[in-house]
């Protein structure tokens, strides 16, 4: 059986993106639209726009921490592996994501998401990531779902 996630969050684009995305889309619509009929422009619009929705919804990464792991997208880590996590905000994020972080760390950035992250600890000396960097919207209480 089961049980509940004591986290979880989905990466889904910011408003902006979406914002972004279905733009583009609507400058597409209308250049077909003036090309070949207004009907044209309205189906590649509909059409374009369940698409993004689409590939947006099912590429959007899912972070949850149960009682044995705790899961980024398609990796899993055991929680007794973890040392530490910390949340991750501003400009401390912002360095921690560029030239202040180590490159041997496994990250899941979704910066269109949120800037904010987590940097997680491992204390396993065989696992060739000494951390992971996570994106999350809710950096402070996914820290906590993992002391």
């Amino acid at each position: 059986m089961r049980t509940a996630p004591a986290y979880q969050e989905r990466l889904l684009p910011s408003w902006w993106a979406w914002l972004l995305m279905l733009s583009l889309v609507g400058m597409l619509a209308v250049a077909y639209g003036g090309a070949f009929g207004s009907l044209l422009g309205w189906l590649t619009f509909a059409g374009g726009a369940i698409l993004t929705v689409a590939i947006a919804l099912s590429t959007s990464p899912v972070i949850a921490v149960d009682s044995g792991f705790l899961s980024a997208g398609s990796a899993r880590l055991p929680r007794s592996s973890i040392e530490s996590a910390r949340a991750l905000t501003g400009a401390e994020a912002r360095t921690e994501r560029s030239t202040g972080g180590d490159v041997r760390r496994f990250v899941l950035l979704r910066t269109w998401s949120s800037p904010s992250g987590v940097l997680v600890t491992l204390n396993d000396p065989d696992d060739p990531h000494p951390g992971w960097l996570l994106t999350s919207r809710h950096p402070n209480r996914l820290a906590a779902a993992l002391q």
